[in-house]
């Protein structure tokens, strides 16, 4: 089972890449916020490999909300990746909320 000591995960896609390793792409927030509520407003992407999808390694964030004002800088939620030319993986879709 995966999960990440001292975050909340949530909202979990899987991708396989070529060498058969999967990705699992999850939504996270730091559990240190207490109110379990908060977090749908403190999100964060996460990431974590796997061989055989029963031992995780994870690799940690991997987008979060924009910095700067954006279409996308109060928070995001589960979205999906596709593979890009680099041969990583890239947002292609998210659900977002603006200030």
């Amino acid at each position: 089972m995966l999960t990440v000591e001292g975050k909340w995960i949530w909202d979990s896609w899987y991708c396989r890449d070529d060498q058969g390793l999967w990705h699992a792409f999850f939504l996270q927030a730091d559990r240190s916020l207490g109110n379990p509520e908060l977090r749908h407003w403190n999100v964060t992407w996460g990431l974590a490999t796997s061989p055989d999808l029963r031992k995780w390694t994870y690799r940690g964030t991997v987008f979060r909300p924009s910095k700067t004002p954006s279409f996308d800088d109060l928070t995001i939620w589960t979205g999906c990746v596709v593979r890009n030319d680099r041969n990583s993986w890239t947002p292609l879709l998210y659900r977002d909320i603006t200030r």
